[in-house]
């Protein structure tokens, strides 16, 4: 068997490649990406959705009209990314000798946490797909000592403008790349003209992702969707405290204290703003957003454990949601004739699965475990080295989501299973240095 993997590789591959985007073109639209392909049809574009993934869409859809392009251009980034993390790998993994090894390049798509939300077409996917490319790069010249090419750095900067482009967030997690670059460059040259390269790279990044945001989105169209995110912070520590801390510029005319209380979640903002009858409302005025604001800071300063709880228990919705289990259930149940109500065990056991299978809460563990490897052994081995870039972009990104999110939803934090995945075969590259490393030291005692 283990032959069989090493010898047809290749294959296999592109049998699992071909296989998913047969399976799941041509996407399937969410609410969000449904009025996010309307944008992309009109070409006026907000920046509720991100407008650069519209306005690639745009022309996607000239060719072939419908979401299977984008998806397929989504296919096209995840593997074409695990190609690379294959060809860097196999140059100092003997797959010959460990052919199993190959199950960590060949399951990143397959575990559901990875593979359920690839069949949607969202922002979350395009910028985690567009950071794993550049950071399969960026790995591929760590792992075999090249100076990074021409053709690379202009691919690393347009996927860079890109992710950055179709999330609010990638921005922040973006200086991890950016940094990544210049620890390589300092390898071929001296540290002051390797960090003016990555500062002469930043600018033309963050200038070019700006600079097609404003082309793309007038003030006009410009939404402000960062007051949903105070206004959910608000009304969680207004619940706490029992105290209406809502601006009046942000209520609508048919706003109560009751009804707010009445449809809190704390994973969500949406049953104030996406109802029959909405209580949150955009501020009419600059003077308005910045009221909003600073009412904001002061009331998380005045009840800063409220505010960390209430983030904290958003946070962990996304970490313990179970994707598609009441499907799954649903289904066992249908299918089997099984009631879960009757059988407390068997449901027990099948809320467990669920938990490790569907819930990210293990892959956090594991990114916080290869965080830590990175670190201990980066001076040690490349591998250590990959390992601490990837799951860096993972963790920050949930840090920033933690602050930054009005909704506790996994595919918010997709791309830390996806770092996740991906650094399986470095870790075990990661083992047969510190293996070989012993083995050399005791030969030499």
């Amino acid at each position: 068997m283990g032959q069989f993997l090493y010898q047809y590789r290749y294959f296999i591959f592109l049998l699992i490649a071909g296989s998913h985007l047969l399976f799941g073109w041509p996407g399937i639209l969410n609410p969000d990406s449904t009025g996010q392909y309307q944008e992309a049809i009109r070409g006026l574009y907000t920046d509720h959705h991100p407008p650069m993934m519209a306005f690639l869409w745009r022309y996607l859809d000239m060719i072939h009209q419908g979401p299977g392009l984008m998806f397929t251009f989504h296919m096209l980034l995840l593997y074409s990314s695990m190609w690379i993390l294959l060809k860097s790998s196999e140059q100092l993994i003997s797959f010959r000798e460990h052919p199993f090894f190959l199950l960590g390049i060949f399951s990143i798509p397959l575990i559901p946490q990875v593979f359920l939300y690839s069949l949607e077409i969202v922002k979350d996917l395009s910028f985690s797909f567009s950071f794993l490319m550049t950071a399969s790069i960026l790995t591929y010249f760590t792992l075999n000592k090249k100076s990074l090419s021409w053709f690379a750095l202009i691919a690393m900067t347009f996927f860079l403008i890109y992710g950055i482009g179709v999330k609010y967030q990638a921005q922040f997690c973006a200086p991890v790349l950016l940094i990544w670059m210049g620890l390589l460059w300092q390898r071929d040259q001296s540290k002051v003209r390797a960090w003016a390269q990555v500062f002469l790279i930043a600018l033309v990044v963050y200038g070019g992702a700006k600079g097609i945001h404003k082309t793309l989105v007038p003030e006009s169209r410009t939404s402000h969707s960062w007051e949903w995110v105070k206004l959910f912070d608000l009304a969680s520590i207004s619940i706490s405290t029992n105290h209406d801390l809502i601006p009046n510029c942000n209520k609508t005319r048919t706003y109560t204290f009751e009804k707010l209380k009445e449809r809190f979640e704390y994973n969500r903002v949406d049953p104030y703003i996406y109802s029959d009858d909405n209580i949150f409302q955009h501020a009419p005025s600059e003077e308005f957003r910045n009221h909003l604001w600073n009412t904001w800071a002061k009331e998380v300063l005045k009840h800063p454990l409220s505010y960390l709880i209430h983030r904290t228990r958003n946070i962990c919705y996304a970490f313990l949601s179970r994707l598609s289990f009441d499907k799954l259930q649903l289904f066992i149940e249908k299918t089997f004739h099984i009631s879960f109500a009757e059988h407390p065990i068997i449901k027990i056991i099948a809320g467990t699965l669920g938990f490790i299978f569907l819930s990210q809460i293990l892959l956090l563990v594991s990114a916080c475990f290869y965080f830590y490897l990175g670190l201990r052994y980066c001076r040690k081995s490349p591998f250590a080295q990959v390992l601490l870039g990837l799951n860096s972009l993972g963790l920050l990104m949930i840090g920033l989501i933690f602050f930054l999110s009005m909704a506790g939803t996994p595919r918010y934090t997709y791309i830390m299973p996806l770092m996740v995945q991906a650094s399986h075969i470095f870790a075990l590259g990661l083992y047969l240095d510190l293996k070989k490393g012993k083995a050399l030291g005791k030969s030499r005692n």
